[in-house]
């Protein structure tokens, strides 16, 4: 994400330009079904990622994460009676987004979490305030 994002990819050179607009609600979704080990950077540099591609407008974003809940405490869904692990970066980056939501992996359904996300990008896009 950070890296789609980045100025070298969306940027006028870049194989991303005119991907980011300043009308628009930038809406990231992540899917990983494993505790997150491999993503390059810290949660505080895709924070900082989408802070910059929305020029520090956090209602010009919203992120809706997928992702392994083990690390949830007794009773997580994926893996309800194995012993927890340390925090998911994914878990951590979605709840430190103002508009941003996790949701198990292992979910029975997804319809509910859909519907809530959806509902609140529409509403961000009604509201949105663009830069002049």
């Amino acid at each position: 994400m950070a890296k789609a994002i980045s100025d070298e990819l969306s940027g006028p050179e870049g194989c991303n330009a005119g991907f980011l607009r300043k009308d628009a609600l930038l809406v990231v979704t992540l899917l990983d079904d494993l505790y997150d080990q491999f993503s390059q950077g810290t949660m505080d540099d895709w924070l900082q990622a989408l802070r910059h591609a929305k020029h520090d407008n956090e209602d010009a974003y919203a992120v809706l994460v997928f992702s392994t809940d083990v690390d949830a405490g007794f009773g997580n869904l994926c893996k309800p009676f194995e012993p927890t692990e340390e925090p998911n970066p994914l878990r951590e980056f979605a709840n430190s987004v103002k508009h941003g939501h996790f949701v198990s992996i292992c979910e029975s359904s997804y319809v509910e979490p859909f519907d809530t996300f959806v509902d609140e990008v529409v509403s961000l896009c009604e509201n949105l305030q663009i830069p002049q």
